[in-house]
């Protein structure tokens, strides 16, 4: 009787034994409960945080009215990022783009203005970027930035909901606010209109104003090139 007993106990201690090694090794794949958690540099945002957004995946004004893509990181200012200017300097800079009815030229607040305003070394760009474990800015999208080059910028910075037409970028509400010969001159044909128009159509709804407005431009432009053939 004893010794069942013993074996009992003995079988019991080598079960939490297993089960302690099983919590202390996850399964390849699952991450640890003890892993530090991955942390990002705070970064402001350059969308007004009281407009709602429109469509899919966060697609606000900034997807509308914007050149380049906010997940991109081109109008993120790192707190680290501004630490490289004078703080006064920056508060006054910052201020410059705020307008007179309450609301904010948040298109005019990003990386490249920051560099060209405050005279941002690259070396020193480069240093605080990197200093992250997650840098927010790969290589090349630096080598971007420090060029001021149309062609590099767009390559690594375009909104993914604009025109581009060489290097130039159109977002969506720059065709809905221009005329029909104005998006001619600017090189955009029909059949890119059309095309971008079903997207828009797809990412912001059918419901949405941006909808009503490019759909009432690319009627405008059809009847346009009609006209001048």
């Amino acid at each position: 009787m004893m010794k069942k007993y013993m074996l009992i106990c003995l079988l019991l201690i080598l079960s939490m034994v297993w089960i302690g090694c099983s919590q202390a090794n996850p399964t390849p794949g699952e991450p640890s409960e003890t892993e530090p958690p991955v942390t990002e540099p705070a970064v402001t945002q350059p969308i007004d945080p009281n407009e709602p957004e429109q469509g899919m995946g966060g697609t606000g004004r900034a997807s509308l009215e914007y050149k380049y893509d906010i997940y991109k990181h081109f109008y993120s200012l790192s707190t680290s990022f501004v630490k490289l200017a004078d703080e006064e300097d920056f508060r006054q800079w910052r201020a410059t783009f705020d307008n007179e009815d309450g609301t904010t030229n948040y298109d005019g607040i990003n990386l490249l203005s920051f560099i060209e305003e405050f005279d941002i070394p690259k070396e020193a760009f480069v240093e605080v970027n990197n200093s992250y474990s997650y840098p927010l800015l790969t290589d090349e999208q630096i080598e971007a930035l420090y060029s001021k080059d149309k062609k590099q910028l767009a390559d690594c910075f375009i909104n993914p909901n604009a025109i581009r037409v060489g290097d130039e970028i159109y977002p969506p509400k720059w065709v809905a606010t221009h005329t029909a010969e104005e998006i001619a001159e600017a090189g955009i044909t029909l059949e890119v209109l059309t095309e971008k128009c079903a997207e828009w159509t797809k990412t912001f709804g059918e419901l949405s104003e941006i909808h009503a407005q490019t759909q009432a431009k690319l009627a405008e432009y059809k009847e346009y090139v009609e006209n001048k053939q």
